[in-house]
């Protein structure tokens, strides 16, 4: 796509419900709709670490303390040992949503995700990223931009965006420091720059631990494909 730009947004929305989810929460945006009547309706698939009780307790905390949200449902389709997964169907004010500020400069979002308490997005863009990212802050004096990256608009880079939360949902805590802990390393690379025994001693942790955390890694990857 000639001149179009590819970045990245992490922002802080002061005042939104996704600053109150700060605690083992990660979502995706599954689609949005809007109404004439300036309501946006938007769907989340929504991960929380943890007890499902306590986690769609705090979820509904977060949900019920930002006005701007006219109404709301909570699903709960998913709990395992580690976590809760939930849909989240809820109606806004869509003068109020950071998805809302970006459709009116006419992006094209690819990637829409909030964890800990912040905010992600992935777009792409037909105008200067400086020019876009000013005008966004300025649309709304709740938006804190924390993070700006211009990234290459390559296939990497656009897989990574669009399978951001597949990492959240298969590995533990404790797979993703090995993993992105080896790649730092470069155990993942061609030839390797440092041995099994090198991560290890990164990680303080035993050569059987690291190496077992890998193929429980690779194993949950591999049945992607």
């Amino acid at each position: 796509m000639r001149d179009t730009s590819y970045v990245s947004l992490t922002i802080k929305h002061n005042g939104c419900w996704s600053e109150l989810t700060n605690f083992t929460y990660a979502d995706s945006l599954i689609n949005v709709e809007y109404s004439s009547f300036g309501i946006l309706k938007a769907n989340r698939i929504t991960m929380i670490r943890g007890r499902s009780d306590e986690g769609k307790s705090k979820l509904r905390y977060a949900l019920d303390r930002d006005s701007s949200i006219i109404n709301y449902d909570l699903w709960n389709v998913l709990t395992t040992n580690r976590y809760s997964v939930f849909i989240i169907s809820m109606l806004q004010d869509a003068d109020k949503a950071v998805i809302s500020r970006l459709n009116s400069k006419g992006v094209l979002l690819i990637n829409a995700t909030i964890k800990d308490g912040l905010e992600y997005y992935d777009v792409l863009l037909n105008i200067p990223p400086k020019t876009f990212v000013n005008s966004l802050q300025k649309s709304d004096s709740r938006i804190e931009i924390i993070n700006f990256t211009e990234r290459d608009l390559n296939e990497k880079n656009l897989f990574k965006a669009i399978s951001r939360n597949v990492g959240e949902m298969l590995l533990t805590d404790n797979e993703r420091k090995v993993i992105t802990r080896a790649r730092e390393l470069g155990y993942l690379n061609s030839p390797r720059k440092m041995r099994l025994d090198d991560v290890a001693k990164e990680l303080g942790k035993s050569k059987m631990y690291v190496s077992l955390s890998m193929r429980s890694i690779f194993r949950k990857l591999s049945n992607l494909v």
